[in-house]
């Protein structure tokens, strides 16, 4: 819970490789936050390795909204030395995004993903 504010919750994925593993995972997560989450903020975010975008129309019919995508932002930051992909995603709910970005440079070697960072505002209750 942010000091005098209602609670946000937040997740974190790893999805798997393969298409079939990855929408039983989201649709697995999709049904945790419908039965747990309530309607209290939400950010889920991480790897989930999907090239195809399934994710986004798939969390979208629970009311999450990806983040670089929001922006105007391509999202990519896969392979880190030469981003293509947009593997890494953000989703949020009862947040506004302000700011997406993924550093390159001296954070590339780090990962074959490039971290990603977001600037998020609360919307009011």
């Amino acid at each position: 819970t942010l000091a005098g504010a209602r609670p946000v919750t937040l997740l974190c994925a790893h999805l798997a490789l393969t298409r079939a593993a990855r929408l039983r995972q989201m649709h697995w997560i999709a049904h945790w936050i419908v039965r747990n989450a309530g309607d209290d903020p939400l950010v889920l975010a991480g790897d989930f390795n999907d090239w195809r975008n399934d994710s986004v129309a798939l969390f979208g019919e629970i009311g999450l909204s990806e983040v670089a995508t929001l922006l105007g932002q391509s999202g990519r930051t896969f392979p880190a030395f030469s981003p293509a992909l947009a593997l890494d995603k953000m989703f949020v709910r009862g947040l506004t995004p302000l700011e997406w970005q993924a550093p390159s440079g001296e954070t590339a070697w780090l990962s074959d993903h490039l971290p990603y960072i977001a600037r998020l505002r609360l919307d009011p209750q």
